[in-house]
Parts: C-alpha cells; sequence; structure tokens
C-alpha cells in the first residue's frame, strides 16, 4: 500500500520548502522537516492504495514475498517454480538479468 501521489507530493513539497528554509530561518526549516517527515510516515502507515495496478501483479508479489504462505501444501514446494521466483529476485530486485543456473556469484 501507498499514499496517494498528492499527498505525497505536497510532502515531499514540504520537505524541499523546509529544507530550503533552513538557510534562512532554522528554526522554521527544522519543525517543517520534523513535520513533513512525520507527515510521510503517517501517509504510509494510513495508504488506500495498491503499489500494483492489476490481479496477475498482486499474485506475483504475494508468490514472491510469501511463496510458503501462498501455497495450499506450505510443506511442498516445485522446484521449477522456486528457480523462477529466485530468477525474478535477482532481475527485478538487483538489475541483473543475464542470470542462469551456471551463473556465479564472484
Amino acid at each position: 500500500m501507498r499514499p496517494t501521489h498528492f499527498i505525497s507530493g505536497a510532502l515531499a513539497a514540504l520537505l524541499l520548502v523546509s529544507f530550503t528554509s533552513l538557510f534562512f530561518n532554522w528554526q522554521i526549516g527544522i519543525t517543517g522537516i520534523s513535520l513533513s517527515i512525520f507527515g510521510i510516515w503517517i501517509a504510509s502507515v494510513t495508504a488506500k492504495e495498491f503499489k500494483v495496478s492489476t490481479v496477475a501483479q498482486l499474485a506475483e508479489k504475494m508468490t514472491r514475498e510469501n511463496y510458503l504462505a501462498s501455497r495450499r501444501n506450505s510443506k511442498t514446494y516445485n522446484k521449477n517454480e522456486i528457480e523462477k521466483i529466485v530468477h525474478e529476485w535477482f532481475s527485478n530486485d538487483l538489475y541483473l538479468n543475464n542470470l542462469n543456473r551456471e551463473s556465479r556469484f564472484n
């Protein structure tokens, strides 16, 4: 879940303005930075929008992050699915696209 773009943009603008005002009046700058960081934290905790836009993306994300919990029988697994999920982790999170079974970590 993520906050709406309007709220995120407004809080980012407040953070930028507060950082700029830090050089002119440090009390107002520190107060604004504190409020914007607190607002970003509150916005992320009370978020109401999905980061994914389709059901397929949601299913892939759930499987990638909670593979065993998404299985009907959590004591079994499919080696081909695990290989696909690990490949997706490395390609999506670490931006390593040229992976195969023989790839080394060196």
